[in-house]
């Protein structure tokens, strides 16, 4: 009678083969609207895209889409808008504007230099000597 050990079993074929590895696979198929070529994009992606950059509701009176070539070389993306926002004409302060002087900044200066009543003081000057 053949002796057969109990641990030594068959090969199996389905043991002995390895588990797939999974494919990579890229999860984001979108590139920049910019980049793409003009033949690829539609109108409405334009539209969709200003939408999303402008906040506007509306769509752009006109865009340009081009590539510049030469010692620099860019891509350009322009809108125009429909309609002129609403607080185009009112002036607001803000970095490079020149500011009005405020009642606080002036009268620093003025009231260490003088007293209330609008005279000097008399006291040393800068240079060393009194003033009369």
């Amino acid at each position: 009678m053949p002796s057969s050990s109990p641990d030594k079993k068959a090969a199996d074929p389905e043991d002995t083969q390895t588990p797939p590895t999974p494919v990579e696979s890229a999860v984001n198929q979108a590139s920049a609207l910019w980049v793409r070529p003009k033949s690829e994009l539609s109108e409405a992606d334009y539209h969709g895209f200003y939408r999303h950059l402008s906040g506007d509701y509306s769509n752009p009176l006109a865009w340009v889409h081009s590539k510049v070539e030469g010692t620099y070389e860019y891509t350009l993306l322009l809108y125009v808008p429909s309609r002129a926002p609403y607080d185009m004409w009112i002036p607001q302060p803000g970095r490079g504007w020149p500011r009005k002087r405020t009642a606080c900044s002036s009268s620093r200066r003025a009231t260490r230099d003088r007293p209330a009543t609008g005279k000097r003081r008399m006291g040393p000057s800068p240079n060393g000597r009194t003033r009369e």
